[in-house]
């Protein structure tokens, strides 16, 4: 029955994963041809990166990572001064993010093209578009920004001074701890990995 259940919400997820991909298509085929060229990849790339939910959704990951590494609490709705200044300075590390890769977005624009066409014919049809564009998009870019925001914010907690702010021990943050004491789970991971992309694809479709 367990694994039932389990084949059950895979089979849902991945349903909802394929509807989410073919909305998200809707808007990528500029010109309704039934391929995504690279110029329509980077086009697509730029509209789901300039969304505010994509820079929300960044800086909540990296919130999470700073909360296991440096042993804090977090509550993004908290209005004390300290959680203030936290979630400003993970903020601040996505923008430095955006500006450190934007040189790099012709070359992640190919390699998020690239990881969809299947069958490597020159083509990313909107078949390889529905199987694997929300895998590509974890892959090649919210994983690397993830990646280099994450280095930002630590940079800036750990270096004293103007250039960052001192490592906030825990007691002097009032919120919920966002994972506990130890890293998260790769099942949570994972989740929240999906959440990230299906949340940016609707955004996208809409």
């Amino acid at each position: 029955r367990k694994a039932f259940a389990r084949c059950s919400r895979f089979s849902q997820r991945t349903h909802r994963r394929h509807l989410s991909a073919r909305a998200v298509w809707n808007s990528a085929d500029k010109n309704a041809d039934g391929n995504l060229d690279t110029e329509e990849a980077r086009e697509l790339l730029r509209l789901l990166m300039t969304r505010p939910v994509f820079g929300l959704l960044v800086k909540e990951h990296i919130l999470r990572h700073a909360e296991t590494e440096l042993n804090l609490v977090v509550d993004a709705l908290s209005l004390a001064p300290k959680v203030v200044e936290l979630n400003n300075t993970a903020l601040a590390a996505v923008q430095v993010s955006i500006v450190d890769m934007a040189p790099q977005s012709h070359e992640v624009a190919h390699r998020f093209w690239e990881s969809m066409d299947i069958n490597k014919n020159g083509y990313v049809s909107k078949e390889e578009f529905t199987l694997r564009f929300l895998d590509s998009f974890q892959t090649e870019v919210i994983k690397p920004f993830i990646d280099d925001a994450q280095r930002v914010l630590m940079d800036k907690l750990e270096l004293p001074g103007p250039h960052g702010t001192t490592p906030i021990p825990s007691e002097d943050l009032s919120g919920r701890r966002l994972s506990g004491d130890a890293h998260p789970a790769d099942g949570e991971t994972a989740a929240a990995a999906a959440s990230t992309q299906d949340s940016v694809a609707t955004e996208a479709a809409t």
